[in-house]
């Protein structure tokens, strides 16, 4: 089993941190069985990480924080928010949003995929192990608190998550390839919606008051609110 400070790697507020290898492991019989026992299903976490790490490392260094990384394979009725920050910086993602969608806002997450002789059972544990530190959240919406918002949602039961060459996983040690991993996440999460057409600041925060370990995380994103157009050529 990994170390305390290795699963510490896996986290980023998507802000996220640096990664934590991983390999493809199928769940076995035993494990279905337990997943459909109890297992929450979140379909918005599953969808956020299904997003997050199809994205290859070039593409998130080239975009950085700008909006076309904000917009970079968003649809629908709700848009993920995301940063390419790291622990114990703050980092201010700029993004541009249909008026009406609702935002779904990471404060801190964890994504958790089996190693060679592990199980997704230990997987979840895992992956809570990492969340439950986490004991001082906050959100604001331009300056007026909104931690009531914030949830802990997880994706328990074992999801396909397809990894692209060049991956999150991926550190100069280790190069995991392309293909579709099973993950499970775990995490705390908001959803902010009703913003008027605009500018409007959120901020999200994580630290631990009982371990100094901890890193701490602190995401701006800096979102303007318009209204859909129709395409006028020059």
């Amino acid at each position: 089993m990994r170390s305390a400070n290795t699963r510490f790697r896996s986290i980023r507020m998507a802000l996220l941190a640096a990664a934590l290898g991983l390999a493809s492991v199928g769940a076995g019989a035993h494990d279905r069985d337990w997943q459909e026992k109890w297992l929450p299903i979140d379909p918005l976490v599953k969808e956020w990480w299904q997003l997050y790490m199809s994205v290859p490392n070039s593409v998130r260094e080239q975009l950085a924080e700008s909006e076309s990384a904000c917009g970079l394979g968003q649809r629908g009725s709700v848009w993920y928010l995301a940063t390419n920050g790291v622990p114990d910086v703050t980092t201010t993602r700029r993004c541009v949003v249909p008026q009406g969608v609702t935002l779904f806002v990471p404060v801190v997450v964890a994504a958790c995929a089996p190693f060679p002789g592990e199980t997704v059972e230990e997987n979840v544990q895992i992956c809570r192990e990492l969340i439950d530190p986490f004991d001082k959240l906050s959100l604001t919406v331009d300056d007026k608190n909104r931690s009531f918002l914030i949830e802990r949602r997880a994706q328990s039961r074992g999801f396909p998550v397809w990894y692209p060459e060049d991956n999150f996983w991926d550190t100069p040690e280790d190069d995991v390839p392309a293909g579709v991993y099973v993950t499970v996440a775990e995490g705390q999460y908001a959803l902010v919606g009703g913003l008027s057409p605009g500018k409007h600041t959120i901020r999200a925060r994580a630290t631990s008051t009982t371990d100094s370990n901890v890193p701490k995380f602190d995401a701006i994103f800096e979102v303007t609110v318009a209204p859909m157009k129709t395409i006028v050529p020059r």
